[in-house]
């Protein structure tokens, strides 16, 4: 879940008070674990497809865009931007982006919701096979014509890719290179005579676009199929004249395609923001293993923001992820029949299979200090110590399957 940090793998099951998760060794073995770990599959191998760079994972990347996508209804901006997934193996789509948090790994081209940075579709770089149409085209086929409105990064705008959103239906508003514009030499001029806080505003007939320059720190270039020139009032810290060590607050004028495209354009960041808080780390020889965290990241940020709607007093991030953990938890052990978890030392074949009680009332599992499990001792197990006890019945049991054969059977 990568709620609790550790130093690496090993440490959950650690002996130690500090590092080690006591609810983790009693859930589940070290060994069981890492053979899961080792063996997971998303798809049988009989029908590989080997044109489809990510055939291995493509079940489970499909499952979850088509349900990210069924269950919420955006709101009217969206944002698409590029993310990086970290990773440094060897694998032909890995990439390196200099001027990135994240430097080595997967490069994932993501439309999200500008608001929430809910993902609504996902799409991993694979080489340059597409053009920037291709790829604003894939993402957002399941949203054209329903009057939503797009920011998207200076990397993926021209002047062919508003034109072509603008006939799918898009409001559009995208920051551009000034190398992908066509400009005369009066505009030149123009632009090289701006001062700070000075804007300036063409209209490419032939595409119906607005261009808007304006110059703050930098010069800005931005396209767009809407909007006017009209101007906002901004507040903006700026340092002090007679003291550069203070800052003072100063109003200025800022186009309002500008502003715009300031508040809508950052819900990809926004996603990596929050997931970048609590990232699984876990390595492993197969490279789809980070795609796959990922998404599970993704995932749960996605579930969470359908709960904060639905929830008044909801969880915080971290809270809401510990709530997914014990639910998950929670039904495997409410399951009809469940198998003690081997374990190379002490697993016997003839192990019995252990009914799950009906009842979940009759006992209250609480922790105290550590004891000897007196279910073990009774069934002629290995002893083994556990931190979890029935405050009913004041006997000490491990979490699983201890718990259920003394609920089941009181008198153990």
């Amino acid at each position: 879940m990568g709620i609790v940090q550790k130093p690496n793998l090993d440490h959950y099951w650690s002996t130690s008070e500090i590092f080690g998760s006591h609810g983790i060794k009693e859930l589940m073995s070290e060994d069981h674990f890492r053979d899961l770990h080792a063996n997971i599959h998303f798809i049988d191998e009989t029908k590989k497809n080997d044109k489809d760079p990510l055939y291995k994972i493509r079940p489970l990347i499909d499952h979850i865009i088509q349900v990210s996508q069924e269950n919420y209804i955006p709101e009217s901006h969206l944002t698409i931007d590029e993310s990086m997934i970290p990773f440094n193996g060897r694998n032909k789509m890995k990439v390196y982006m200099p001027l990135k948090p994240v430097k080595y790994g997967f490069k994932a081209y993501v439309l999200a919701e500008s608001s929430s940075g809910y993902l609504l579709n996902w799409k991993l770089h694979e080489g340059a096979t597409n053009t920037l149409v291709d790829i604003i085209k894939d993402l957002t086929t399941s949203y054209r014509n329903k009057s939503y409105i797009i920011s998207i990064d200076r990397f993926y705008s021209t002047l062919d890719v508003v034109k072509h959103s603008s006939a799918n239906g898009f409001g559009v508003y995208g920051a551009i290179m000034r190398n992908r514009l066509r400009i005369s030499q009066d505009m030149e001029e123009d632009i090289s005579n701006l001062g700070k806080h000075e804007e300036l505003f063409y209209i490419f007939s032939d595409h119906n676009i607005l261009l808007t320059i304006w110059k703050d720190k930098k010069t800005l270039y931005l396209v767009s199929d809407m909007g006017d020139n009209s101007l906002v009032e901004i507040e903006r810290n700026s340092k002090n004249e007679d003291n550069e060590t203070n800052f003072e607050i100063i109003k200025s004028s800022c186009p309002q395609t500008i502003q715009t495209y300031s508040k809508t354009s950052k819900g990809v960041d926004l996603l990596d923001q929050m997931i970048s808080y609590y990232q699984i780390e876990s390595r492993s020889k197969k490279w789809y293993v980070s795609i796959v965290n990922h998404l599970i990241q993704v995932s749960l940020y996605n579930s969470f923001l359908l709960y904060k709607k639905m929830v008044k007093n909801s969880l915080n991030f971290l809270g809401y992820q510990e709530s997914v953990g014990k639910s998950l938890v929670f039904l495997m052990r409410t399951r009809k029949s469940i198998l003690p978890t081997p374990n190379k030392k002490t697993f016997k074949p003839q192990t019995m299979m252990i009914e799950v009680a009906v009842k979940l009332e009759e006992c209250r599992l609480e922790k105290h200090f550590k004891k000897y499990c007196v279910i073990c001792e009774k069934t002629g197990v290995k002893k083994k110590q556990t931190t979890f006890y029935c405050s009913l019945h004041d006997k000490s049991v491990c979490i699983i399957p201890c718990y259920d054969i003394h609920r089941q059977n009181l008198e153990m």
